[in-house]
């Protein structure tokens, strides 16, 4: 248990920017990496309509064919209310079973680690996906010093450890 304080006293970060462009792009991928299925089987079946239907059904077949591309600018502007946030500048720290986000002007938000999802890695940063699909990014350079996968299993281990404490 001791490992464990210790790296939790390592979870805390140093302030960092995210734009939203970069915001969005993240978004959209954890959207596809969690829905891949999905992303699958709209296109497939737009195919299938664009080659066997006929009038209005070919119309709706070429839509679900396009349907793909649209999820970067839905991401776009999903993240704009949280854009304000990550593009002023956060800073994040672990405490106990809460994730905290504030940001200069002491405004911010707070998490439990039972609405976190899953945490994984996209590029250079660490994603907490929350019970609702929502994308939190920390980016593994506001932990100066640390080895990203080090840095990955103290944030699972810390989602883990609550997660039994609720149970």
């Amino acid at each position: 248990m001791s490992q464990f304080l210790q790296m939790e006293r390592q979870l805390e970060t140093e302030d960092f920017r995210i734009p939203r462009f970069e915001l969005a792009y993240i978004g959209a991928i954890a959207y596809v990496r969690t829905f891949w299925w999905f992303v699958a089987i709209i296109p497939l079946s737009g195919l299938l309509l664009v080659t066997l239907g006929t009038g209005f059904m070919r119309a709706a077949g070429a839509m679900a064919l396009l349907w793909p591309a649209t999820i970067p600018a839905r991401s776009l502007m999903a993240s704009g209310k949280t854009s304000r946030s990550f593009e002023r500048g956060l800073r994040a720290w672990f405490e106990g079973d809460r994730v905290y986000f504030a940001t200069g002007d002491e405004s911010g938000f707070q998490m439990a680690a039972a609405n976190v999802r899953a945490v994984f890695r996209i590029g250079k940063y660490a994603i907490l996906q929350t019970r609702r699909f929502a994308v939190l990014p920390i980016p593994f350079t506001a932990w100066p010093g640390t080895d990203p996968e080090v840095t990955l299993r103290a944030l699972e281990q810390w989602r883990a450890t609550s997660e039994r404490s609720d149970s």
